[in-house]
């Protein structure tokens, strides 16, 4: 915790303190060594929020990025008296924010979810940062990570059922085009130009070889078509097709507990962005992503609040 309570007050964790614990208000002690954040720790083996984990110095500078007052604010069932500790809450929006460092249960992201009701989450991929890779072209992605292997996989399936002799099994399976009509889907939904903008991009990389092999031969070559006006209308026609709002996120090793949560995710890689996943699809370890830069994002939720108080 980086917050106790000390004489009616809350305190960040200062050298031989002691205070109460905002959550079930027993006695803390301050933590303040030279390896760790400086946090609170209770005097006794007590756990009086079943979902506290081990503060990292990735989880205190997200927690930093909001004003103190919406940090680690105490939420309170009164049904059933569960309270749990939220690391940021935005009470213009009743939001909580939870940032989440290391593994969880399936049922810990459902019960925080239930909990807290209106929560974001924004999860720390940093350790996995080797095995993802993000993707504007999305037609040679698409193809090298998600179909080609879908494919070579439905092809060993088709295989081994002409093995087993169930050649009725292994035609309808060859027939199913059901991936294929998901990934339409996919295009259409996200990149609905995609490909028509790829066609004119190849076009224009064509026409720009073209023109400058000819200016190679003849320096001295002249007219519109030679001109640095449409040599660079060419390559913004070149570079078009890249410009979209969407990426395809690759993440080789794909955490599977992401896929039940509801709320919104974030991915932090541990750069100036922050990645919000759209849609996790359906084959392989591919997800929609949106990109956004995390001062955008705190500002976003710092405006409302200056915004609620002026």
């Amino acid at each position: 915790m980086k917050f106790a309570i000390i004489n009616g007050v809350r305190k960040i964790a200062e050298p031989k303190e002691v205070g109460k614990c905002i959550c079930c208000n027993n006695e803390v002690r301050a933590y303040c060594g030279l390896e760790r954040v400086h946090h609170w720790k209770h005097l006794n083996a007590i756990k009086c929020d079943s979902w506290s984990e081990g503060e990292t110095e990735w989880h205190r500078e997200w927690k930093n990025y909001f004003e103190l007052s919406q940090q680690e604010i105490v939420k309170y069932d009164p049904k059933t008296g569960e309270k749990h500790i939220a690391d940021v809450y935005i009470e213009a929006k009743n939001l909580v924010i939870e940032f989440q460092h290391s593994p969880i249960h399936f049922d810990e992201i459902k019960a925080r979810e239930s909990f807290y009701r209106k929560m974001i989450w924004v999860i720390d991929i940093k350790p996995n940062k080797e095995s993802i890779s993000f993707h504007k072209d999305i037609g040679d992605a698409f193809e090298k990570y998600i179909i080609e292997p879908l494919w070579n996989k439905k092809i060993k399936q088709i295989s081994e059922l002409y093995k087993q002799g169930k050649l009725e099994d292994a035609e309808a399976l060859g027939n199913d085009d059901k991936e294929i009509n998901y990934f339409k889907s996919i295009e259409d939904k996200y990149f609905p130009d995609y490909f028509s903008k790829s066609l004119k991009a190849a076009s224009a990389r064509n026409v720009i070889r073209f023109l400058e092999d000819q200016k190679k031969l003849n320096p001295n070559i002249e007219g519109y078509s030679f001109s640095e006006e449409n040599m660079n209308r060419q390559k913004n026609f070149e570079k078009e097709h890249l410009n979209h709002d969407y990426l395809l996120m690759i993440w080789k090793f794909k955490h599977q507990r992401w896929n039940i949560a509801e709320s919104y995710l974030f991915f932090d890689l541990g750069d100036d962005y922050i990645y919000r996943s759209i849609e996790n699809i359906k084959y392989g370890n591919g997800l929609i992503v949106k990109k956004y830069s995390k001062k955008l994002f705190v500002n976003h939720y710092k405006e409302k609040v200056n915004h609620q108080t002026k």
